[in-house]
């Protein structure tokens, strides 16, 4: 990284230049001009500073115009940070009356190379510890052994201890994406993160494009259900967007951590897909372990088969009623509430259905197959009508 770039030259420039109207010029460590008060100073090659940086010296006072080329009057001294010379600040005038300013601005531009460099260092840090934890969950599972976990203690991170893993995803309830929706999305993350980061040091993040792992040190399902309802609140409360959250089932060892994800994030999904529910445990699922395994197409062709006989559009109303039906437990009564029309009404239509299929959604053993295929179109309906 350069610590000392153009861009944060120009800012020590126009800061400085917002308190005191002295012309100020800040030269890299091959002594070219890259931030001044004067623009077209800017590009040009400072003796002066060349001096400060060749011959190391703590400052060079200039009393005459024109001894040194491109350099008026004034003070230069260097400009250090994270243990080394970055480059010169130059201060125009007469050295008794901008001295101390000039002294002052040297120290402000020291504070903004530190910071810029230590924000660096963090973010370098942050880097190298994320690749380290994508590579842990998400890399081969015969490279976990002891020296992976060496590499950890190495980052500060103990991938010994036992833990769970819980995925979150925050997202607008109306899919917005603007960049107001994503700086939300953002901060969520942020807040959930400082949330479980203080229950426990080392519980661990791994952020990627659409979710959040969470990687507890060991909670019970019943205290993993009330921090994800805490969470939930909140994010709908301060950031106004839903969360939904997955949880695997049982602690693993730093060796099935990866199983976990996949657990967790299958609970996760299973929320995503319906958003009939905001958290889901992976030991509360069903079709959903396998159904994840069976590609698209096969999907597809599995619905059209059921269906047989029914167009596109005919699929959409047929299914969406039928998983009514089954979300009232079959109940003629309650769900022809749910639809809005007569009991009698639903009745031919679930007569129909059995007719034109050859399955009798209100039979037993025939409503497997009008849920699995329920379950196949949530996913590929878009994919159907294309």
């Amino acid at each position: 990284m350069e610590l000392l770039s153009t861009q944060l030259a120009e800012r020590i420039v126009t800061e400085a230049n917002a308190v005191i109207p002295e012309k100020i010029s800040i030269m890299d460590q091959r002594g070219i001009i890259i931030a001044a008060s004067d623009a077209a100073c800017v590009g040009g090659f400072h003796e002066g500073a060349w001096m400060v940086l060749s011959q190391h010296l703590p400052e060079l006072i200039v009393r005459e115009d024109g001894r040194l080329d491109r350099v008026p009057p004034g003070l230069n001294c260097p400009i250090a940070a994270a243990g080394q010379v970055l480059g010169v600040l130059s201060v125009a005038g007469d050295y008794e009356k901008i001295a101390d300013k000039a002294r002052v601005i040297q120290r402000m531009a020291e504070l903004v190379l530190s910071e810029a460099h230590r924000a660096y260092e963090r973010l370098t840090g942050e880097n190298v510890r994320n690749r380290y934890l994508d590579e842990w969950l998400n890399g081969d599972p015969k490279n976990i052994d002891a020296a992976f976990a060496e590499r950890g203690r190495e980052l500060n991170v103990d991938i010994l201890i036992p833990r769970r893993v819980l995925a979150c995803s925050a997202y607008h309830p109306q899919n917005a994406q603007d960049m107001a929706a994503l700086r939300a999305i953002d901060c969520a993350e942020q807040m959930i993160e400082r949330y479980i980061g203080c229950m426990d040091e080392n519980n661990l993040f791994l952020r990627s494009a659409s979710k959040l792992i969470c990687m507890v040190t060991p909670q019970s399902d019943a205290e993993l259900e009330r921090i994800a309802a805490a969470l939930q609140v909140r994010v709908e409360r301060e950031y106004h967007l839903s969360l939904a959250i997955g949880i695997d089932d049982t602690p693993a060892d730093y060796t099935e951590m990866h199983r976990n994800c996949v657990k967790a994030e299958r609970a996760l999904a299973a929320c995503m897909r319906t958003h009939k529910w905001f958290i889901r445990k992976y030991g509360d699922l069903n079709m959903e372990v396998f159904a994840d395994q069976v590609d698209a197409v096969t999907k597809q062709e599995y619905v059209r088969k059921i269906m047989r006989g029914f167009t596109d559009a005919e699929i959409a109303q047929q299914l969406t009623m039928l998983e009514i039906f089954y979300d009232h437990e079959g109940s003629i009564t309650k769900t022809a509430e749910r639809l809005f029309i007569h009991k009698n009404t639903l009745q031919y239509k679930l007569r129909r259905i059995a007719e034109r299929t050859g399955y009798d959604p209100r039979s037993i053993r025939h409503s497997s197959l009008f849920y699995i295929a329920i379950y196949f179109y949530r996913e590929i309906r878009d994919t159907m009508h294309n």
